[in-house]
């Protein structure tokens, strides 16, 4: 019979046991989405979607709060299996005699059940109901896992739950961080969150606490000092705003549904401190936005992300990282690098910069002159602008948008006819996410990344080339921005002075700044080197790691002979030949070819040719043609002039190419410009000569016009239909030229 009524007995609690509804219900209530630090140390929280501030669980009680609660709520909680019975005799014995409720006997188990029921009525059969599910809580679950999930969940009055929430909220630091009285204090408060608040019946919340702590002291588990000391601290006064340093990275990851990776604490408030300071002196030139980025090169993950300026007008909402803003001259590297990479352009090869008109699309570099010749490293540390159009156009705009999009610039969607030259120049808009992540692709494979679409010689060759400190900025002045660490960088400003952009490469970080106005308005100050380029060095400076520089790619890197004034691979005519360590894909670029063979006389100083009876040399010259002779010889007075035709010696006109026209182009289709009393302007006809002293006679529609030396431009005024202008100079080479005036609709 006994067998029978135990069998009976294990048959009811084993049907209570595996048949009673679950009890954690409590564990998927929302939760505010938060951003933490690597030591898991809040930087940002948002509240949770039911409008309660309820953070995750917590991994890990504090150990003053832990005994403070559990001496207050339940302190027989490490003897018992999740019903106190003592208690529960307890509180009838003091109900019985009182003829009212004035004790309980809920455990903190018998509480989390009530937490997961939304706290029902308190009636026998409901206390009945919490007494079996605590007891189920309590045998598959650890005292550490119940208290960790009560302290996380209790109600700490008005919309605050969890006591990581509530320390955040009412002593604004993290649970580990608070004293024997700030434990205490939030000890009591889950045991009647609605009636004791810090901002009411102050004096019944400071009483509940000084008999906690008191009670602490007397069961030795603080000592009397700390009781003292305890008693002597006041009440909170106000509640305090949960930390916001990283407000814009919590929204991009809950538009992008991605788990919040931990940021870096002392980045990411150095990079809100900095944009602060230097937020004053913005605002007197009526900039008001910014935003910066520090992503770590091994692992992807930001280190820091300040989409705006802390606490800056009513625009501070708007997550500049991820702003789809023109971007200036800030690609050009990566045309550099796929040139490189693909054998297409030498780093040190002379370019091009002289002015240019390609149907209708005349750029011009910032400060409005032209070098007439500079190496292709030097035109990227200058952000030169037409040798970037002259090389695009020989690159091809279709592979180099292509190119971009397999780093990771997903936001140029439309075609090479869309975009055209001006791409290189800001005609296309890109984020300052995708970019830093771009420029962090350069680092990668620089490091042998496998899925790397760039060579690593390549790479390394165009950061090198970024890494000088010593830069030109958008005004063409040339200043030094100081560094503690080796960094390479570039920055650019779009048209109309409407974004600045710095991105600054270390070994270790990838640095991305952003400076404008949201609302797109134009300022003169925002330009990339004086604004984000400062805000670029200062991030920089304060981050100071990264000491080394990137090693050389040595197996993919070679030894080559390089003319050292035209950067091309050497030439038997070049007279300076070097050799040094270039990108194996340099092998497939051009021969030099700017160094020819001319025959002088003795003394040098005169050209010989067939018909000129004295004995000479033949000497290598550095020849280009005449429109980049005209800009060149200013910035570069060290390059031999060719010398001039013997007197004595006939020249033949079609062996000399010493002049061409710079303005208009053979066969151009002009509309001349109305000024402001509808008359049209005059035209501006450009020619460049080789020679210094050249004298030029100018001939309009077969009559001459007039004679020009050193400046070669005429200005007319010609009637609509075809013209013809011809030019001779004074050793009797002629150049011819058409063009058409076209009437006004």
């Amino acid at each position: 019979m006994k067998r029978i009524h135990l069998i009976c007995i294990l048959f009811l609690f084993g049907g209570i046991y595996f048949c009673w509804p679950p009890v954690t219900d409590f564990l998927d209530r929302p939760i505010s989405s938060l951003v933490v630090d690597r030591n898991q140390n809040l930087l940002s929280a948002q509240i949770a979607t039911d409008g309660q501030w309820r953070l995750p669980l917590i991994d890990g009680v504090p150990e003053k709060f832990a005994i403070c609660i559990v001496t207050f709520e339940d302190k027989r909680f490490y003897r018992h299996n999740g019903v106190d019975l003592l208690a529960i005799v307890r509180a009838i014995r003091i109900n019985y005699k009182s003829k009212s409720v004035r004790s309980g006997a809920s455990t903190i188990p018998m509480q989390l059940v009530r937490l997961s029921r939304n706290h029902p009525p308190r009636t026998w059969s409901s206390k009945i109901s919490e007494a079996f599910m605590a007891w189920k809580l309590s045998l598959w679950h650890s005292k550490s896992n119940l208290l960790e999930w009560y302290s996380s969940l209790a109600p700490f009055g008005g919309n605050i739950v969890g006591l990581e929430a509530a320390s955040w909220r009412y002593f604004g630091k993290k649970p580990a961080m608070l004293s024997w009285a700030e434990s205490a204090t939030l000890a009591v408060l889950p045991n009647a969150p609605s009636l004791i608040h810090v901002n009411r019946n102050r004096e019944q919340l400071l009483a509940k606490r000084n008999m906690l702590l008191k009670k602490l002291e007397l069961d030795n588990q603080i000592s009397s000092l700390d009781l003292d000391a305890s008693l002597a601290e006041p009440l909170p006064h106000k509640l305090y705003a949960l930390p916001s340093h990283a407000p814009h990275y919590l929204q991009f990851s809950k538009l992008q549904k991605s788990n919040l990776q931990p940021l870096s604490s002392i980045i990411q408030k150095s990079v809100n401190g900095i944009l602060v300071d230097l937020e004053t002196e913005w605002k007197e030139n009526e900039i008001y936005n910014a935003g910066a980025l520090v992503i770590d090169i091994e692992s992807g993950l930001p280190l820091a992300y300040a989409g705006n300026i802390p606490n800056t007008s009513e625009e501070r909402y708007v997550d500049m990282i991820q702003a789809h803003r023109s971007s200036g001259s800030i690609l050009k590297p990566f045309l550099y690098a796929f040139m490189i990479d693909e054998g297409l352009l030498a780093p040190k090869e002379l370019v091009r910069d002289v002015p240019i008109h390609i149907n209708g699309f005349s750029p011009s570099n910032y400060n409005k002159d032209f070098s007439g010749m500079t190496s292709a490293d030097e035109a990227l540390q200058r952000s030169l602008n037409v040798p970037a159009v002259l090389l695009l156009q020989s690159y091809g705009i279709d592979k180099f948008l292509r190119r971009l999009k397999k780093i990771g610039i997903s936001t140029l969607n439309g075609n090479a006819d869309y975009y055209g030259l001006s791409l290189i120049l800001g005609g296309g808009e890109v984020t300052l996410w995708e970019l830093a992540n771009a420029y962090r692709y350069l680092a990668l494979s620089i490091n042998g990344h496998r899925q790397s679409s760039i060579s690593a010689s390549a790479a390394f060759q165009t950061l090198e080339a970024l890494k000088g400190l010593k830069r030109p900025d958008e005004e063409g002045n040339w200043k030094r921005f100081n560094s503690s660490i080796p960094i390479a960088w570039k920055t650019g400003t779009s048209y109309g002075h409407r974004d600045a952009w710095a991105v600054g490469v270390t070994s270790e970080v990838v640095i991305a700044t952003w400076v404008g106005n949201a609302d797109g308005e134009g300022r003169e100050g925002i330009i990339g080197s004086s604004t984000a380029g400062r805000l670029l060095f200062r991030i920089a400076n304060s981050i100071g790691s990264g000491s080394s520089w990137f090693n050389p790619p040595y197996e993919d890197l070679e030894w080559m002979s390089i003319c050292m004034v035209s950067g091309r691979l050497g030439s038997p005519n070049c007279p300076t030949l070097d050799t040094t360590l270039m990108p194996r894909s340099t092998r497939y670029t051009e021969v030099c070819n700017f160094h020819q063979m001319i025959y002088v006389d003795t003394s040098e100083q005169f050209r010989l040719n067939e018909h000129c009876s004295k004995s000479g040399m033949w000497i290598p010259q550095f020849t280009i043609d005449p429109i980049a002779w005209q800009y060149m010889k200013l910035s570069h007075p060290e390059i031999r002039e060719r010398p001039p035709l013997h007197p004595d010696c006939r020249l033949l006109k079609s062996a000399e190419n010493n002049m061409a026209f710079v303005y208009p182009s053979p066969g151009d289709k002009i509309l001349l410009p109305i000024d402001l009393n509808g008359v049209d302007q005059e035209l501006v006809i450009e020619i460049a000569h080789q020679s210094a002293d050249a004298v030029i006679h100018w001939y309009l529609d077969d009559h001459y016009y007039t004679s020009t030396n050193e400046f070669h431009t005429i200005s007319i005024r010609p009637n609509v239909g075809h013209h013809r202008i011809s030019v001779v100079d004074h050793e009797g080479s002629e150049r011819r030229l058409s063009f058409e005036i076209i009437p006004h609709q």
